[in-house]
């Protein structure tokens, strides 16, 4: 959770998530419901909610503390991965090839970014200003989006050491960091590099 009180897991094989308090390492809650893997998860605290993603094509809303279910959206497609905007407004779920944005209110989808990456999108999170969403895929390139437009920003990043790797049982899935300032995202590379890149200039920092 945005204030580490929390911590949010989800399970492989049981199609559930666990919640636990970080000072205690107390179990709180389980929420259940899913028909397939449930392949990411965050806490969305200004609503008391759980909002999680799944191969079963659906984003569902949980309330935080009665473990029940609030909502289910339906997505045409799996989802690898999603994202909390730092307002919760807003939750980015990463697909093969696509992206949408979503309002975590009205649970409709905002915007979709069609054909954002040539091969499946593994991870897209939106910056700490919310003016930009940062997306990896398996096409081994990173990318920028500006959320006014939707469209990209700048060209797309590569580097020949560089390939973007996957989180075992998840194939799709991987995840990155964006500094706090919202100037730097470290990646990570399947041969163990690891990257340090300046989101404005896309210049390599550290490698």
């Amino acid at each position: 959770s945005l204030d580490s009180e929390y911590v949010l897991a989800s399970s492989l094989d049981q199609n559930k998530m666990v919640l636990y308090r970080t000072k205690t390492n107390n179990k709180l809650m389980q929420y259940v419901g899913h028909a397939d893997t449930i392949t990411a998860c965050a806490v969305n605290l200004g609503s008391k909610q759980v909002v999680s993603g799944s191969d079963d094509r659906t984003v569902r809303y949980w309330d935080m503390l009665s473990a029940k279910q609030v909502r289910s959206d339906s997505c045409p497609n799996q989802i690898n991965n999603i994202d909390l905007s730092a307002s919760e407004l807003q939750l980015a779920t990463c697909h093969m090839n696509d992206i949408r944005i979503w309002s975590t209110k009205h649970g409709k989808v905002i915007a979709t970014l069609q054909g954002a990456h040539h091969d499946a999108v593994t991870c897209a999170k939106f910056t700490p200003d919310e003016n930009a969403i940062i997306s990896t895929g398996k096409d081994n390139t990173v990318k920028i989006w500006d959320v006014k437009t939707w469209k990209q920003i700048g060209s797309s990043w590569e580097h020949e050491a560089y390939s973007c790797p996957s989180s075992g049982a998840i194939r799709n899935k991987s995840e990155f960091c964006i500094s706090p300032n919202g100037q730097y995202i470290v990646v990570g590379s399947s041969n163990g590099c690891v990257f340090v890149m300046d989101i404005k200039s896309g210049a390599i920092q550290v490698e």
